[in-house]
């Protein structure tokens, strides 16, 4: 594949396509999926999958009191799941559950873990096993996956409540 002016366009690991957007030219929606790469001069930047899809934060309080943790969502349909919840549109699926990643994130820097935004779905009854605060698991990080404590990494906390989005 070449650019407008004929010279062969860089190729890298990932998508075959490479969409080439002129200098000058503004961004505006990209569909979820669609690879794109950006000239700058003369060097391409391809934007990662997070920037091409649709995205979402928002808070979450997993137990009574206990500090906002913030998850982000990538998926079009988790993100009208959460909107629903917080209109009150949903009133049966509405806690949170989803993978621990033990690091922080852009989006949750205030904790030393996040929730996999691919991951994360919504609930009204869960294990026992998986139930924690927030700051629990934050404590007891190295123990998550043991037998007894978030198997398989999840984390639903069964009090969670979605408490606000965030602005784009």
């Amino acid at each position: 594949m070449s650019g407008s002016d004929g010279v062969p366009l860089p190729r890298r690991n990932g998508p075959e396509n490479v969409v080439p957007i002129r200098r000058g030219l503004r961004m505006g929606t990209v569909t979820a999926g669609v690879p794109v790469a950006v000239i700058a001069g003369s060097h391409w930047f391809e934007l990662s999958e997070e920037h091409t899809m649709a995205t979402a934060r928002f808070g979450l309080e997993a137990a009574p009191n206990d500090d906002e943790f913030v998850f982000r969502l990538d998926d079009e349909e988790r993100i009208r799941q959460a909107r629903d919840i917080l209109a009150g549109i949903e009133t049966s699926k509405v806690h949170v559950q989803g993978r621990v990643v033990a690091e922080k994130s852009d989006h949750n820097p205030d904790w030393n873990f996040h929730l996999d935004p691919g991951s994360i779905t919504f609930f009204d009854e869960a294990d026992e096993d998986c139930d924690a605060s927030a700051h629990y698991v934050a404590m007891q990080l190295d123990r998550v996956g043991e037998e007894g404590f978030l198997p398989d990494n999840i984390w639903a906390p069964t009090r969670s409540k979605i408490t606000r989005e965030f602005d784009v």
